[in-house]
């Protein structure tokens, strides 16, 4: 194929560029003589004439489509003579005497041909018909540049062309020109891959040579390109040597199912056996393919074998059809049923394609046909069949004309007549009822009647049975009663003819039953029988009370009526109805009432007012407290503190509420330098007055120190001497602060113990923190019970809640400063760690070291005070000391 390809292909350059050939050639060549030829038109049948010497037949073919096959049988007799093919270009240079032989057609012509010609040749695949010209050649001229035959004697020649149309599934038809070893692959890959079953029928008209055509798989392709001798073909698919028209038809085997194959056309001298390759060949070669038009039924179902109604899916999806020859399917799905009212059964078109469904309400065998059709127009059938089986019972629904009680009993009066029904449906068919009462079959209609004289129990079955033994039963319990009526005696009835509101009736019924006993019946009495209270649709028989004799109280006046129900155990019910005149009970206590409402109204109203007011006053009073400086959570706890000391009114006005009317508010802070201050003056007895935002006034520089040291202790400041007083040193600054200082010279820190007299000796501040020292031991002599630290304390409640001590405490010795100490009421509440204490025997002096930076420090410890919470005057880590 691929070397046909650029034959053609280069006769569509040929014939595209020949024109401008012929020119050239025609002005080069202007002096040749022109060649006059006789002319004929190819009409489609057999054509015989005399072709004399010097003598030329142009035989117009006519315009004919691209790729058309022309089919020819040529017979000479006589002299040989050339048959030129052209197309309309080609053959001007002919009949203008130039040069021609560029422009042939190479595969069909023949020069010096003197045999007869039988071969099939194939016009180009060109993008437009085109007029083809076959010339039949008996003379010399100078065109011929002394090639083919130069003319002589007459030839006597019959000639019949045919146009062969092409088949559908044709996979090569053309004439071809093999040059001595040389091989061209004509057809092959999906066009050979094929279904097992399908045939390829190959035909070879050898012209010249004894070429060899060869079908092979892709393996022996392989085998056959590297010039192997063995394994190069399927032999029994090949044909070798042709040398006459030879024909061969192959069915495709299972093992070849889905292979791809290749058909190869060989002039070549290997592999050995076909021909020898030494000589030019030239054969026409038509490949057709009959692929396998045989469908393939599957179903959905188990041993197809379906339930009577169950759909069942036909697929024919298994139909060979790898070279698309299945154009068209249709299903029969019964071949047993003319869906289609023609006469015939087995010709119903069903439904199309690859799948159908179907569903059967027969049962028995059924057979399903199935029509495919290829596009050349050839038909063949496969038929299936499926058993349908019926394994659903009918479906019954029983009924009757008695009354169904609560057991599902029919309920019938003795005497009375039941009728029972039965309504049966099958898929298929019903085939069979039976109704069998107490035992026995009584009926086989769709219905039948009974009635009894006496009460008492009866079985009914029904039972329906479709045509393949399927059935479905049902049962009822007919219950026979007695169908009497009791009997109200109003004459025996007490029901009052009058009462009172609110005072309390006795109602007393009295009936008969002739076939129950009067003990058995059962009494109800509808107080309204204009309402239905219990929804049944009878208004006149709901059981407000029940009973044969009860009680009622009628809360109304005016005409009540009553009804009395009697009902038997059979449910028969017999209905009497009583009035009673209800008068009006005496008017005591009317305006009472009218006035308690008025009263609850009234007092509703102040209280809703009176909490309203409450709740403005407070928010105002927050508010005020807040203009004063407070925090919102302080206004609300100063509201709280005031309401627990003192009885408020609940008419008091905003500010009696936040206390602006006794004493001015004070801030958290504020209260809490009192607190402290109170403490110091309770513990060291100072009288001296001390501003109270001393403590938070910013001290910057040396100036000021000794006031700022002094406020924190709780103690007066130093006083200063006149022209602005003495300023401390560093070390002596720090010493008064409890810090730790380095003297010169010495590898000890100064403190208020290690620094000589002369060192410190004329400074008043640190005289005087010696002597606080010496009032240790008089402090610890005191009757005190509070516990008492330098600056910042909380005395527990215990100790606060004893007598008051207005005498003086020691101030704490600072080793190496003053600490600030509260005591401790929560232990659990103290981050610091237990902090080592000792204490001096007899004296209030404590002396501790701290967890944290080990550094040690002393203060004074009240007797009747067990433990402290103090701030580490070096690290600040707050610790918890005991005595």
């Amino acid at each position: 194929m691929a070397r046909r390809r650029q034959l053609l292909g280069l006769a569509l350059t040929f014939a595209l560029i020949s024109p401008v050939v012929l020119s050239l050639f025609a002005a080069a060549e202007s002096a040749r003589e022109s060649v006059l030829c006789n002319t004929m038109t190819w009409n489609g049948t057999l054509q015989t004439f005399t072709l004399r010497d010097d003598e030329c037949f142009d035989f117009d073919l006519g315009e004919i489509d691209p790729a058309t096959i022309l089919a020819f049988e040529i017979t000479i007799s006589g002299d040989a003579i050339d048959i030129l093919f052209f197309d309309d270009n080609g053959a001007q240079t002919y009949l203008l005497g130039q040069n021609y032989h560029l422009a042939l057609q190479i595969e069909p012509t023949f020069e010096e041909w003197s045999d007869s010609l039988s071969f099939h040749w194939s016009t180009a695949n060109s993008l437009a018909p085109k007029s083809w010209h076959m010339i039949l050649d008996n003379a010399a001229h100078s065109g011929d540049e002394g090639l083919g035959d130069q003319g002589g004697n007459n030839s006597d020649i019959s000639i019949n062309i045919t146009t062969i149309e092409r088949d559908y599934y044709e996979a090569y038809h053309d004439m071809d020109i093999l040059a001595p070893g040389s091989h061209l692959q004509i057809a092959g890959g999906d066009e050979l891959t094929l279904d097992a079953g399908s045939s390829i029928a190959i035909t070879a008209w050898p012209l010249e040579g004894e070429p060899d055509l060869y079908l092979m798989t892709d393996a022996q392709r392989s085998n056959y390109l590297l010039g192997a001798s063995a394994d190069t073909h399927i032999p029994a698919a090949s044909l070798k040597q042709i040398n006459i028209q030879q024909s061969l038809t192959w069915t495709v085997p299972q093992e070849y199912d889905g292979v791809t194959l290749h058909l190869m056309l060989d002039n070549e001298a290997v592999p050995s056996g076909g021909g020898g390759g030494s000589a030019t060949a030239r054969v026409s070669v038509s490949v057709i393919v009959n692929p396998i038009l045989s469908p393939v039924i599957e179903d959905n179902l188990v041993f197809a074998v379906a339930e009577l109604g169950d759909g069942i899916t036909f697929d024919a999806s298994d139909t060979p059809n790898r070279r698309g020859q299945i154009d068209k399917l249709e299903w029969d799905l019964d071949t047993a049923v003319d869906s289609d009212n023609d006469g015939d059964s087995t010709n119903d078109v069903d439904a199309t394609g690859w799948t159908a469904v179907a569903s059967y309400m027969t049962p028995g065998l059924h057979t399903i046909s199935l029509k495919v059709t290829s596009p050349r127009g050839e038909v063949a059938y496969a038929s299936h069949q499926v058993t349908v089986i019926d394994n659903v019972a009918p479906e019954i629904s029983m009924s009757h004309n008695g009354v169904t009680d609560s057991d599902g009993h029919a309920v019938i009066y003795h005497d009375q007549t039941i009728t029972l029904s039965v309504t049966s449906s099958d898929e298929h068919i019903v085939a069979s009822t039976r109704w069998i009462l107490d035992g026995n079959l009584v009926s086989n209609d769709s219905t039948f009647q009974r009635s009894w004289s006496e009460p008492g129990l009866h079985e009914v079955i029904i039972t329906v049975s479709d045509a393949s033994g399927n059935s479905a039963s049902d049962n009822i319990t007919v219950e026979v009663i007695d169908g009497t009526i009791p009997v109200i005696d109003r004459s025996a009835c007490s029901v009052p003819v009058t009462a009172v509101a609110g005072t309390a009736v006795t109602l007393i019924g009295a009936a008969s039953d002739s076939w129950d006993d009067d003990e058995t019946l059962r009494y109800y009495w509808d107080l309204d029988p204009l309402f239905d209270g219990d929804g049944d649709g009878d208004m006149r028989n709901d059981a407000d009370l029940s009973g044969l004799s009860t009680g009622h109280i009628f809360t109304s006046a005016g005409e009540h009526s009553i009804v009395l129900n009697v009902q038997d155990s059979a449910g028969n019910t017999h209905k009497m109805t009583f009035t009673i005149q209800v008068e009006s009970a005496p008017d005591e206590g009317g305006l009472f009432g009218i006035v308690v409402v008025i009263v609850i109204l009234v007092l509703g109203t102040i209280i809703v007012g009176t909490v309203g007011f409450h709740k403005v006053q407070e928010r105002v009073a927050v508010q005020m407290l807040m203009d004063k400086g407070m925090t919102e959570q302080e206004a609300e706890q100063r509201l709280i503190s005031i309401k627990s000391r003192q009885r408020m009114s609940i008419f008091a006005n905003a500010a009696s509420r936040a206390g602006l009317d006794s004493e001015a508010p004070k801030t958290a802070a504020q209260t809490e330098f009192e607190h402290k201050q109170a403490l110091s003056q309770q513990l060291y007895g100072s009288a001296v007055t001390q501003d109270p935002n001393l403590v938070f006034q910013a001290h910057r520089g040396r100036d000021g120190a000794e006031a700022e040291i002094a406020a924190l202790a709780g103690i007066a400041p130093v006083q200063q001497q006149a022209g602005g007083g003495r300023e401390l040193s560093e070390d002596e600054f720090a010493l008064m602060a409890g810090l730790g200082v380095d003297v010169p010279g010495s590898t000890q820190p100064l403190t208020s113990s290690s620094v000589g007299p002369t060192a410190i000796a004329e400074d008043e501040d640190i005289a005087f923190l010696r002597s606080l020292e010496s009032h240790t031991s008089a402090a610890a002599a005191s009757e005190r019970k509070s516990a008492a630290v330098s600056g910042g304390i909380e005395i527990p409640a215990s100790a606060r809640s004893t007598q008051s001590v207005t005498e003086p405490v020691a101030q704490p010795v600072a080793q190496p400063a003053s600490p600030s100490a509260e005591s401790v009421t929560d232990p659990a509440a103290s981050p610091a760690s237990e902090t080592v204490v000792e204490a001096v025997p007899e004296s209030t002096q404590v002396k501790a070291e701290c967890a944290s930076c080990g550094q040690a420090m002393a203060f004074a410890f009240p007797a009747g005070v067990e433990e402290v919470r103090i701030d580490c005057p070096s690290c600040g880590v707050e610790q918890r000391v005991g005595r």
